[in-house]
């Protein structure tokens, strides 16, 4: 079979070297048979010669016979090209038979005049200049229209005008199709890394910067040239250095093939820009010989987390310091948070109410079916709402007035219900102790026997009485809301007055 690995170059050596063996051959038998005194010696060295040249001709018949290229042996006939010998990869190729090749000129198997001349002036470049000569051409196979490198190479001249050439073809049609769509997706990827967002940068494996996109600049303010050979910690805060250096030392020592990390670096101007970095070995081997790495600008996430973090901290502040109860519960009414308010009333830790249900610690049974009822109409309406309820305690009634927001989870439905709870009990006890106070009055009132009054300082009525019906000056609505100068004398309103 053939060797795979053989060149174009070796085969065609190899061609020519046993034409030459045969001419030497073939000359040492026309040697033998002119001399008819010759020994037997002569003829046993014509029998070797003629086995060696038949082990040469069986050797060099299977490499051109198995060759997976196009192979043959043509002359020059005038302006056309005729067909000696071609190998089965030709015949293949063609999808014609040997004898249909064979002894036929190239016009005859239907050669354009432009691919003849392109052959012929091929041919006669190899004879000028004694050497191989390679050109490329498109022809038209039973696959196709195919891109085919051929290589020629002179023979010799075998009778006066009649020089044989050999050549070999490739079909390099998937190759360069190949070597295309490598070079179109280099120059995608080149395209991609030149305008991506994000740093994109090369180490060697000392950690030395070779390669950059222009982002990297853009975003650090260096130049190029302050950027390629510096060392990757150069641009990193002086504060992570050696944090930065241990993480990586140890991607490196353990061979993790990529590893994410979040560093501040340090720009021209001495700002602070926090990268995002997932880094990846680059191996030859087992040898590590640099590092790929992608950055992103984080720095406003960054700002946005440190934001959230102290709004969060003051909120929680005024939660943990609130006098009004806080607390939040899931949709089965648990306590999943209450803040410290709550011991003031229970002499309870807020821990020892996590897990537990309101109206656990034995609250009046229409109570919690009240707050329940709340809770469950805020679950179900997604709206919030707010309900009164009373804690008996030793040292009286306590009256809470529970106000409740619904939570909404990521799917859009109520997830947790807070609740804040504030004490008004001195409010009760005052609007209890205002209507008592009212009440007193309108006794006293309705005990008078006169005819009874109420002006405000402008002198408008605000209400009138007569302990006796018989005595009224009229309807109470001939009064109420008037003006006194409205309905009396000047003498009397001067009175009043």
């Amino acid at each position: 079979m053939l060797d795979e690995d053989k060149t174009k170059e070796e085969l065609i050596d190899e061609l020519q070297r046993t034409r030459r063996h045969l001419d030497e051959v073939q000359a040492a038998q026309l040697a033998a048979r002119s001399s008819a005194a010759g020994s037997l010696q002569n003829r046993h060295n014509g029998k070797l010669a003629a086995a060696a040249l038949q082990e040469s001709e069986a050797t060099l018949r299977s490499l051109y016979n198995s060759a997976s290229m196009l192979m043959g042996v043509v002359e020059l006939h005038d302006n056309d090209v005729l067909h000696i010998s071609v190998n089965q990869a030709t015949i293949n190729f063609f999808g014609l038979a040997p004898e249909a090749i064979i002894g036929k000129l190239a016009s005859q198997l239907g050669a354009s005049e432009n691919l003849s001349r392109l052959w012929i002036a091929a041919y006669r470049e190899s004879e000028r200049s004694g050497e191989p000569f390679r050109f490329e051409y498109q022809l038209q196979g039973r696959k196709g229209e195919r891109l085919l490198a051929a290589t020629v190479s002179h023979i010799g001249e075998i009778a006066a005008g009649h020089n044989r050439f050999c050549y070999i073809i490739e079909d390099i049609t998937e190759r360069r199709r190949i070597a295309e769509a490598a070079s179109e997706s280099e120059a995608r990827y080149r395209h991609l890394v030149n305008n991506a967002g994000d740093i994109i940068y090369k180490t060697d494996a000392n950690g030395k910067i070779t390669l950059f996109n222009p982002t990297a600049t853009r975003i650090l303010g260096y130049s190029e040239a302050e950027l390629l050979g510096r060392h990757y910690l150069d641009v990193v805060h002086p504060d992570y250095r050696q944090t930065e250096e241990q993480f990586y030392s140890r991607q490196f020592v353990k061979r993790l093939s990529e590893t994410h990390l979040e560093f501040p670096a340090l720009a021209k101007d001495g700002s602070i820009i926090w990268l995002e970095q997932s880094v990846r070995l680059v191996l030859q081997g087992d040898e590590v010989i640099g590092f790929d790495a992608i950055a992103r600008d984080i720095s406003k996430r960054k700002e946005a987390e440190e934001a959230m973090r102290r709004a969060e901290a003051q909120v929680r502040t005024l939660v943990e310091n609130a006098r009004d109860v806080i607390a939040r519960f899931d949709r089965e009414r648990r306590y999943l948070y209450v803040n410290p308010a709550v011991t003031h009333y229970s002499q309870r830790p807020p821990a020892s109410f996590i897990g537990k249900r309101f109206g656990d610690s034995g609250m009046p049974t229409a109570q919690v079916a009240l707050w329940n009822a709340a809770h469950q109409q805020v679950c179900d309406t997604g709206k919030e709402t707010e309900v009164e309820f009373m804690l008996p305690t030793a040292k009286g009634n306590l009256y809470r007035l529970a106000y409740m927001v619904p939570e909404f989870g990521a799917d859009g439905a109520v997830q947790s219900v807070l609740v804040v709870t504030r004490d008004i009990s001195e409010r009760k006890y005052t609007e209890e102790r205002l209507r008592a106070s009212e009440a007193r009055t309108r006794a006293i009132l309705n005990a008078i026997p006169d005819i009874i009054f109420r002006i405000t300082q402008d002198g408008t009525i605000v209400d009138y009485k007569a302990h006796n019906e018989s005595r009224q000056l009229g309807a109470p609505r001939n009064f109420i809301g008037k003006k006194l100068s409205a309905v009396f004398p000047p003498a009397i309103v001067e009175i009043r007055m």
